[in-house]
């Protein structure tokens, strides 16, 4: 509830959203609210880990509307309950930055519509698929991105991803294929 608080707080008098180091649990998925144009930063991927000891099958974030936010520098730990780390009905020139994302059942990071979003130095690890842009998400560029460890597929673009640019990413043991 505290780490809720802190983002409703946020939002409501456009503040950012900072996680000192430590490892932090929750039992619910954090809601972002609706609208949210902020930053959410830890102390380093390594050092900030958000830990998910909810229902089975929820997502760590989840989201129904960001634009111009910026997401860095902290982990997400699914621990093999959860099914999505982050998971965002819309995102909109949105940065995500330094972040280790890991233990999610479906899918690391999943978004449906949306564009000009970035996705930086990110480890996508161990679950099904790594990250899974659906429908009307363009203009979207992945950089040092790591998808390692997953029994699906790395890098999933469906339906009008154009302009996507995917720059010095590595995929490592992916069972079904890198892109699709």
């Amino acid at each position: 509830p505290a780490i809720q608080k802190a983002f409703d707080y946020a939002n409501t008098y456009n503040v950012n959203v900072i996680f000192p180091e430590g490892d932090f649990r929750i039992n619910d998925s954090i809601i972002i609210p609706r609208d949210f144009y902020n930053v959410v930063k830890g102390a380093g991927e390594l050092k900030t880990t958000i830990w998910y000891y909810g229902a089975t099958g929820g997502s760590v974030f989840h989201a129904t509307k960001l634009q111009y936010c910026d997401f860095r520098d902290f982990g997400i730990y699914g621990r093999d309950v959860a099914a999505y780390g982050i998971w965002c009905d819309s995102v909109t020139y949105t940065n995500f930055n330094n972040m280790r994302i890991q233990h999610n059942t479906e899918v690391q990071i999943k978004y449906s519509y949306g564009w000009e979003n970035s996705f930086t130095n990110m480890l996508l690890q161990s679950g099904k698929n790594g990250i899974e842009a659906l429908s009307e998400c363009n203009a979207n560029t992945f950089i040092k991105c790591v998808m390692a460890s997953l029994t699906g597929i790395g890098l999933i673009l469906k339906n009008s991803n154009r302009n996507v640019k995917i720059l010095t990413c590595t995929f490592e043991q992916i069972d079904q294929m890198a892109i699709y």
